[in-house]
């Protein structure tokens, strides 16, 4: 199935992170897609390549070889990708994580959402995607 050409991808199992990201979005008139796990999250993204990337849980649930690909995946424009999490407590020992573009503690502001969503957005019209 072809995913919509802009939509948000939630990647994760965290249900509490998901469900508060998915309605912020919504009320943002966003697309959303749900991949439960990285490996479904891959193949989402090399079907259909998204505006952003949230990643529900810390960082150390997701291997830096399967951010790369995911992150590569798009050959135009590298993907956005952003860690949302309950605690900020993974942030020092992540800190410097290449793989990630930022690290967000739940819950995550409507405002918020809009602006990583603009910045995505214009990341990628300026990759020419």
């Amino acid at each position: 199935m072809k995913l919509p050409q802009r939509y948000i991808l939630l990647m994760g199992k965290d249900s509490e992170v998901l469900r508060g990201l998915e309605v912020g979005l919504q009320k943002l008139e966003c697309t959303v897609a749900i991949a439960p796990s990285l490996e479904q999250a891959i193949a989402k993204v090399s079907d259909s390549p998204p505006d952003l990337v949230l990643a529900a849980g810390t960082p150390q649930h997701y291997t830096s070889s399967s951010l790369s690909q995911l992150r590569d995946s798009d050959r135009h424009c590298p993907i956005l990708i952003f860690a949302v999490s309950h605690s900020p407590s993974y942030q020092p020992l992540t800190y410097n994580d290449p793989h990630f573009d930022g690290y967000l503690v739940n819950p995550v502001s409507e405002e918020v959402l809009n602006s990583l969503l603009q910045s995505a957005q214009a990341r990628q019209s300026w990759c020419g995607v």
